[in-house]
C-alpha cells in the first residue's frame, strides 16, 4: 500500500516498492510518504491465557484517521449554480488502517502452542511481542518475519467534493503551510455530514469523512483540497448518493441560508458569542476527537462559501457581514495584542485596516486563513503596499495565533 499523509493520496495495487517519494505531491519519507505492506486478517486469537483484570481507569489512546479511499481518477460534474464538482462511486474502495502508529506489526507465520503445549495451532502470524514470551505463547517460526499494517476494507459508496475554480485572492490547497486550509475543508465536510444527518433523520456516524486529499484542477493546475465522503455500510447505505443528488440544496439552501436546524445554530448570535473554534455543541465529538485541533466551524462555513460560488472573496473586499466572518478584524486585532504582549519583541502596528507588527527587521500582518499571501488581493494587497519595498513582509493567520502561539513565533525566525 501507498500512503501519503502529505497529500493524501492512498493506492493498493500494482505500486512499486522501489519508489520512494510521492507519485502524485512528490513527498519524501520525512515528508510523511509511506509504503508498506499490508492484511487482512481472517479472525483474531487472544493468547489463550487467564488474562488480567480489567482496569477501572486507563488512558484513551487517539490514533489515526478512522478510514481512507483509495485514490482512484474520477469522472467530475459540475453542480449547477455552486463553484463545486462531484463525483460519485457505488464501488468505491474505503480502508480502516491500523498501522500501529506508524510503526506496523512485525511478526511472522509459523506455529504456536499454548498452555503445556498441548494446544498447538499452525499457520499463525504472530506479532513478536507475543513470541515465546512468558505470558505469551510458544512459538517455531517458518517464514521471514515481516512489517504489516492491519487494513479492514470494504466497497461503498463514495463521494468526492471539490471546487470548479479558486476564487482569487484565496489559497484552497489543503498542503499549505500551517494547516489552517486543511482545517477548513475537514471542518467544512463535518458540517455538510451533520447537515446530511439531519436532513436523512439518521446518525451522522451513517456517514464517514474518509478523507482529505490535494488534487489539482485541470484547468488551471491550482492546487485545491477534495473532500472524500463515503457509506459507513459496507457495499452502501445510499446516504452518500443521496448527498450527491441533493448537494445544491443542502449548500445553499439548508446551510448558507440557515433552513437546516443545525447550520441555523452554529451560526446563531448566542453560539457565536460562546464559540471562538469549535465545541461539543457544534463540530466536536468524542468519535472525532483526532480532528479536535482542526474542527473551526466558521473556517468550514467559509471553505462552503467558496464552494458555493467562485466571487467569494472571504473579506478581501472588507465584507465582513456573514456570520462566520463577523468580528474577524475585531478578532484578529485581540489576538495581536495578546501575542506581542507574550513576545515582548513584537511591537502592534496597523498595515492599513489590517493588524500586524514590528518584529526585529520584518514587518508581520494578521491574515486569514483562507487568504492567499503568495497572490496578494483586496485589503491584503492594500496592506503589503504600505510596507516599504526595503522590508521583509511576513504573515501570520489567525487560526496558528489561536491555537500554537510559539509556533507562530518560531516560524518568523525560518
Amino acid at each position: 500500500m501507498l500512503r501519503c499523509q502529505r497529500c493524501q493520496h492512498t493506492e493498493t495495487s500494482d505500486y512499486q516498492f522501489e519508489d520512494t517519494v510521492c507519485p502524485k505531491c512528490a513527498a519524501t519519507d520525512e515528508q510523511g510518504f509511506r509504503s508498506f505492506q499490508w492484511a487482512v486478517p481472517l479472525a483474531f486469537r487472544t493468547s489463550l491465557n487467564r488474562g488480567d483484570d480489567a482496569k477501572s481507569e486507563y488512558d484513551v489512546l487517539i490514533t489515526g484517521a478512522g478510514s481512507v479511499a483509495e485514490s482512484k481518477p474520477q469522472d467530475f460534474n459540475l453542480v449547477s449554480n455552486t463553484n463545486t464538482q462531484i463525483a460519485f462511486s457505488e464501488s468505491g474502495r474505503v480502508f480502516r488502517i491500523n498501522d500501529n502508529r506508524g510503526q506496523l506489526f512485525k511478526g511472522a507465520i509459523g506455529k504456536a502452542s499454548f498452555g503445556q503445549g498441548e494446544k498447538l495451532l499452525p499457520n499463525q502470524w504472530i506479532d513478536e511481542r507475543f513470541q515465546g514470551k512468558n505470558d505469551g505463547v510458544k512459538f517455531q517460526k517458518q517464514g521471514e518475519s515481516e512489517a504489516i499494517a492491519i487494513v479492514a476494507p470494504k466497497t461503498t459508496g463514495v463521494l468526492r467534493i471539490k471546487p470548479v475554480t479558486v476564487p482569487q485572492g484565496l489559497c484552497l490547497d489543503p498542503v499549505a503551510q500551517g494547516s489552517a486550509v486543511k482545517a477548513a475543508f475537514y471542518s467544512a465536510a463535518f458540517i455538510l455530514r451533520a447537515v446530511a444527518a439531519q436532513e436523512l433523520d439518521i446518525d451522522p456516524e451513517e456517514l464517514d469523512v474518509s478523507g482529505l486529499r490535494q488534487v489539482e484542477l485541470e484547468d488551471t493546475g491550482e492546487k485545491v483540497g477534495e473532500i472524500v465522503i463515503s457509506d459507513r455500510l459496507a457495499n452502501g447505505s445510499g446516504f452518500a448518493y443521496w448527498l450527491a443528488n441533493h448537494w445544491q440544496d443542502i449548500l445553499i439552501d439548508k446551510i448558507l441560508n440557515s433552513q437546516n436546524t443545525f447550520a441555523s445554530a452554529i451560526m446563531s448570535f448566542e453560539h457565536r458569542q460562546k464559540c471562538d473554534s469549535s465545541c461539543y455543541d457544534c463540530l466536536q465529538q468524542y468519535r472525532n476527537m483526532n480532528y479536535h485541533g482542526l474542527l473551526d466551524w466558521r473556517l468550514g462555513l467559509s471553505l462552503l462559501r467558496a464552494l458555493t460560488s467562485s466571487h467569494f472573496s472571504c473579506g478581501l473586499d472588507n465584507d465582513f457581514s456573514p456570520p462566520d466572518l463577523d468580528n474577524w478584524l475585531e478578532t484578529a486585532i485581540q489576538l495581536r495584542d495578546t501575542f506581542c504582549a507574550s513576545f515582548s519583541s513584537c511591537k502592534p502596528q496597523e498595515f492599513g485596516v489590517l493588524p500586524g507588527f514590528q518584529v526585529g527587521d520584518k514587518s508581520v500582518i494578521i491574515i486569514h486563513p483562507l487568504w492567499n499571501h503568495n497572490n496578494c488581493f483586496g485589503l491584503l494587497a492594500n496592506a503589503t503596499a504600505t510596507v516599504e519595498a526595503s522590508i521583509a513582509v511576513r504573515y501570520l493567520d489567525s487560526f496558528n495565533l489561536l491555537r500554537r502561539p510559539s509556533w507562530c513565533y518560531q516560524s518568523l525566525g525560518n
